[in-house]
């Protein structure tokens, strides 16, 4: 069987099976889902280049630099009190978890570079644009339970 179609089946299941599972039992299922800009800046920075000198023989210089970037993450939980003794009234979580992130940065010149006497690149003339995006996937595993007025909770998250 295909991931994709893996992946397909087991969302399936928790979208459509763990919320009936839920009223039945008087749990209940959260979705969370989140699209934003940007948390870090990825680009390189200001980068000498090696290969290539300016006029006065001193070494070029090229940045990478922000262009966009975005991110967006979702989960979806199934909360169950299942009535155990050791949690003290606690809940039980299980869920999916996934973050995507996204970024395109562009590679431009900030001095002249100069090869055997001719110039080959002005200031601020653009080079590449660079792309990336990458995600991270886990099966959420906790507990929650309350002591006094607050509730403290704790699990682990485990890569899918």
């Amino acid at each position: 069987m295909k991931k994709s179609a893996k992946l397909l089946s087991i969302l399936i299941i928790v979208i459509f099976l763990m919320p009936i599972v839920s009223y039945a039992d008087g749990s209940r299922v959260r979705f969370n889902y989140r699209v934003a800009g940007s948390t870090s800046d990825p680009a390189l920075g200001t980068k000498t280049v090696s290969s290539y000198t300016q006029l006065d023989g001193s070494a070029s210089t090229g940045q990478d630099k922000l262009d966009t970037s975005s991110y967006s993450s979702f989960s979806l939980h199934y909360v169950s009190d299942y009535d155990l003794d050791f949690l003290a009234g606690g809940e039980i979580l299980l869920g999916l978890f996934q973050y995507n992130t996204s970024y395109k940065t562009n590679i431009t010149c900030t001095s002249i570079w100069v090869i055997g006497g001719q110039g080959v690149c002005q200031d601020g003339v653009a080079l590449a644009t660079r792309e990336a995006s990458g995600y991270s996937r886990s099966l959420d595993i906790g507990y929650v339970y309350p002591i006094g007025e607050m509730r403290v909770g704790g699990g682990i998250a485990l890569p899918v």
